[in-house]
C-alpha cells in the first residue's frame, strides 16, 4: 500500500510540474489573422496561393472554435474581381467576426497583442 501511495504522489508531482498549455483565444487568433491578411493584401504581386492558404487555415479554425453561423459566413464570402476581391471580402468578414468575439469574451484582446 505504501508503494502505491508513493507512486500516486510521484505522478501528482510530475503532473503539477508540467506547464499548463496556453488556452486558445479565438479573438486573439482572429486579430492575428486579420493582420496577416492585411499584409498579404499589400504584397506585390498579390499571391493567390497565399490567399487560398490563409482562407483555408482560418476556415478550419472557425469551424472548430467559432459559431456555425460565423464559420459559414466566412466560408461563403465572395467578392467581385476573382481571388483578390473574395480575399478582401473574407478579410472584412473576419474582422467583423473578431469584433463580435471580442464582445463575447468581455474585453478587447486587440490591446493585448
Amino acid at each position: 500500500m505504501r508503494q502505491l501511495t508513493d507512486e500516486v504522489i510521484a505522478i501528482r508531482k510530475a503532473l503539477e510540474a508540467r506547464p499548463l498549455p496556453t488556452p486558445f483565444r479565438l479573438p486573439r487568433a482572429i486579430n492575428s489573422y486579420v493582420r496577416q491578411g492585411r499584409a498579404l493584401l499589400h504584397m506585390q504581386p498579390f499571391s493567390e496561393q497565399d490567399a487560398f492558404d490563409w482562407a483555408n487555415e482560418i476556415g478550419s479554425i472557425l469551424d472548430e472554435h467559432a459559431d456555425y453561423d460565423d464559420a459559414a459566413l466566412f466560408s461563403l464570402a465572395q467578392g467581385e474581381g476573382g481571388v483578390y476581391g473574395t480575399f478582401r471580402v473574407q478579410l472584412d468578414v473576419l474582422d467583423e467576426i473578431g469584433k463580435r468575439e471580442e464582445e463575447r469574451w468581455g474585453k478587447s484582446v486587440r490591446k493585448e497583442g
